[in-house]
């Protein structure tokens, strides 16, 4: 069952990013008109700021944790990008 989250008019929407120090369901809250430093988990490349916009709710942008063998679809080119450490991964 999905955990319920306590909101607040000042706060953003709390939230989760996953692989990192808030990878907890709901984890994440952030006041309006700040940031929380995201770390991501050894392995997993991005993190940074979670900011919280000034209209709070929703407006929260979230960094991500990205692991070696994470790709990045690109609509445009309709390419699958793997970085460079997937060779060391093992596809089933």
């Amino acid at each position: 069952m999905p955990l319920l989250c306590v909101e607040f008019s000042d706060a953003c929407d709390a939230t989760e990013v996953p692989n990192s120090n808030y990878a907890q369901e709901c984890s994440l809250r952030a006041l309006v008109d700040s940031s929380v430093d995201v770390i991501c988990d050894a392995g997993y490349t991005g993190g940074g700021s979670a900011v919280c916009g000034s209209s709070g709710g929703s407006h929260i942008t979230l960094p991500s944790c990205d692991g070696p063998c994470d790709g990045v679809w690109d609509p445009g080119t309709a390419l699958y990008t793997l970085t460079i450490m997937c060779v060391l991964c093992v596809f089933s």
